[in-house]
């Protein structure tokens, strides 16, 4: 006999009767401290004192919603004491914390962060890794229990369309594409759909696949002037390396990346001299090319700005 999944009781909830407003009111700006140190104080009132330490503790060491640290990476800043306390919180009350996740949710959480907070940031599971069809299913309902910042995304395949459509990506600070061999590559059609501005324009982080894409649809990712949060760009496997140099020379809203990683990305000598002297680059930190297919060192002057400017900075260029 077939089983259906058990309905959620309101009772099963993480929080304890009336938290909607607060979720909703944190998802609707996801860098502002504020409004969970609120939540805390009502959690607090509410009955549940070890949710609200918990949250203001991670607020306090994180640095701030919108410090950017990496993939994966939850900033902390806290001394032992802080660290150790925080851990002894998320062992004793996690599984409380996670009612109503669907259990690959709070499985793929876990092993985003260091499991010190058990995948924890600022008082909230944070971060998610998702076939397109579990996040189909079940993305609304996770971003309706914890205000979820970082999605990684998996075999794309038939529901690419459906996915990239679907309000639940709206709103994320980070979204990373798969490009593993499980499904099918991220087509010209999802570049478009996430080039809409109420995915892109509120992220800070973005991986992307580019072996299926056309110079069209990377226009669109890269030319959109909606990148002005845009921290860290990832891009692998394109042959159209050139194209985008150009797209993100240009791109004056894409001057805030700090970031820039190009892998197994064409380009020729001539485009990478212009990418490398852009604005859009020498405002970088890191800048990491790989594979590109001839001797960037060789081809560029030690004159040139950029070279001179990573020696304070990181610069990592293979051939």
């Amino acid at each position: 006999m077939a089983r259906h999944p058990r309905t959620p009781k309101p009772d099963d909830a993480p929080y304890p009767p009336g938290w909607e407003p607060f979720l909703a009111a944190i998802n609707a700006d996801l860098d502002d401290d504020t409004v969970r140190l609120v939540f805390a104080d009502w959690l607090q009132e509410n009955g549940d004192e070890a949710r609200a330490e918990f949250i203001r503790i991670q607020c306090a060491v994180t640095g701030g919603g919108a410090d950017w640290g990496g993939w994966g990476s939850p900033s902390l800043a806290g001394t032992p004491q802080t660290n150790e306390r925080l851990g002894e919180l998320a062992a004793r009350h996690r599984k409380r914390w996670s009612r109503q996740l669907p259990h690959w949710a709070l499985k793929n959480a876990h092993h985003c962060y260091p499991k010190i907070h058990y995948g924890f940031r600022r008082g909230f599971l944070y971060a998610f890794d998702a076939t397109a069809g579990q996040w189909l299913q079940h993305g609304g309902r996770v971003r309706h229990l914890t205000p979820v910042g970082e999605l990684r995304l998996r075999k794309l395949s038939v529901h690419e369309t459906t996915l990239f459509r679907d309000p639940s990506l709206w709103g994320l600070r980070a979204i990373s594409i798969s490009n593993s061999r499980e499904g099918v590559p991220l087509s010209s059609t999802g570049a478009h759909l996430i080039a809409d501005p109420r995915i892109i324009s509120s992220l800070v982080a973005l991986e992307v696949p580019g072996p299926a894409l056309s110079t069209d649809a990377l226009s669109a990712l890269f030319g959109t002037p909606h990148l002005s949060h845009l921290r860290d760009l990832w891009l692998t496997d394109t042959p159209h390396g050139n194209h985008i140099a150009r797209e993100l020379s240009t791109n004056s809203s894409a001057t805030n990346l700090q970031r820039l990683r190009l892998s197994t990305t064409r380009l020729d000598a001539k485009a990478f001299e212009q990418f490398v002297t852009s604005q859009t680059v020498l405002a970088c930190t890191l800048l990491t090319c790989m594979e590109t297919g001839f001797a960037m060192r060789a081809s560029v002057p030690s004159s040139v700005p950029t070279f001179q400017h990573f020696k304070n900075s990181t610069c990592q260029i293979t051939t």
